[in-house]
């Protein structure tokens, strides 16, 4: 897992009206804090911080104040705007060596299912893993091989392999499932129709028959 130094400002003023004027100038406000400490209002770049939200990796973060300390942390939550999607607020949790955190991983999917080259349709209905571990362990991603899903079979949780983190997801939770595609189902109906037709038409046949012999 790699890290990222990223530059905060320490934020004197807070509230709604300063977020605004900050987010106008090309900066996303946010706190940063460690246990149950006082939250720590920051400012960082918006453009600074794009390779940390925008990613499919988890990463660490070395944050430099302007008052000259820095902090170990990871990103803990962001929030975007619905309208631009782009970052307006920004939660940094510290982390302390050798002590145990929660955080949560993304997951990549390996592999292309048979379902796909059968015409199904992959779907993937949980994008993060939860896990629990020292910070030195956190994985920049998990990963699960789909290659062998077939069209209506999925795969969960519980199909991941443990490494140097415990699991706390549900095991029981789907992860991504290939859906039939309306394409396939109606060729199914299709030929389910054919074959019915083919076993009725020798009966008519049949019958035909019998009827023409007592003539």
């Amino acid at each position: 897992m790699s890290e990222l130094t990223i530059n905060a400002q320490l934020r004197k003023n807070t509230g709604r009206s300063e977020a605004k004027r900050l987010r106008k100038t090309g900066s996303v406000p946010g706190v940063y804090y460690l246990h149950n400490d006082v939250n720590i209002p920051v400012t960082v770049n918006a453009l600074e911080i794009r390779s940390l939200v925008f990613t499919k990796e988890t990463n660490i973060v070395n944050l430099k104040m302007d008052d000259g300390t820095e902090h170990q942390c990871v990103v803990r939550d962001v929030q975007f705007d619905p309208v631009t999607d782009q970052p307006v607020h920004i939660d940094f949790m510290g982390i302390e060596a050798g002590e145990m955190i929660d955080i949560e991983v993304p997951i990549e999917l390996v592999g292309v299912p048979e379902g796909i080259r059968m015409g199904g349709r992959l779907q993937q209905t949980l994008s993060r893993l939860s896990i629990r571990t020292v910070p030195s362990n956190i994985p920049s991603h998990v990963s699960v091989d789909i290659s062998h899903l077939k069209i209506g079979e999925s795969v969960h949780v519980s199909d991941f392999e443990t490494g140097d983190y415990t699991i706390t997801t549900d095991p029981e939770i789907p992860v991504a499932h290939v859906a039939m595609t309306r394409s396939v189902a109606e060729d199914e109906v299709t030929e389910a129709e054919a074959e019915v037709e083919e076993e009725a038409e020798p009966e008519v046949i049949t019958k035909g028959k019998q009827e023409e012999e007592k003539e």
